[in-house]
């Protein structure tokens, strides 16, 4: 199930400028992010230019049943249906700040954002697909939502659902 998700729904968005605070500063969410482009040994990467790749067209995701924070089984159809969909693959346990936790301050950010405009809160679902569902189970997923969606300041933002897969 995973695999076939996976597969189909590799839809990655990088969204607007991200600011990169210190490692021991934090996002207004008190989420720590590291710079984004620290130069490691594991690390040596040069970005291409903006401008200077095209990127591939997107095609509709495949289909498949996720399960939601509450546990309700849904098509993963019927989550991206509707409105214009962030998707962003997590594991609630990630020990990369450059990665699950850095992808979901953006995704906060942008939550928080919606809450400032009406048209975006209306047209925009933010999803984040967990690929660990032996421990990111639906109880495990609303527990890791639960603070997030609480920090979000403002008054009426835009869908996030958090989900996985029975396997």
């Amino acid at each position: 199930m995973i695999r076939a998700i996976a597969a189909s729904v590799l839809v990655w968005t990088a969204v607007g400028s991200v600011s990169t605070p210190q490692a021991n500063d934090s996002t207004p969410h008190g989420l720590a992010v590291l710079p984004l482009f620290e130069r490691t040994a594991e690390f040596d990467y040069d970005p291409p230019e903006p401008g200077s790749y095209e990127l591939p067209a997107l095609g509709r995701a495949g289909d498949g049943y996720v399960l939601d924070s509450t546990g309700a089984k849904r098509r993963l159809r019927d989550v991206l249906k509707g409105k214009i969909t962030l998707f962003s693959p997590i594991y609630t346990l990630c020990g990369d700040a450059n990665g699950c936790p850095l992808a979901t301050s953006v995704l906060l950010d942008i939550f928080d954002a919606s809450a400032r405009d009406p048209d975006l809160a209306r047209n925009l679902r933010l999803a984040s697909l967990s690929f660990d569902p032996p421990r990111d189970t639906p109880e495990a997923l609303a527990a890791y939502a639960a603070p997030l969606l609480a920090a979000a300041r403002g008054g009426t933002k835009s869908d996030w659902v958090f989900l996985t897969a029975e396997s």
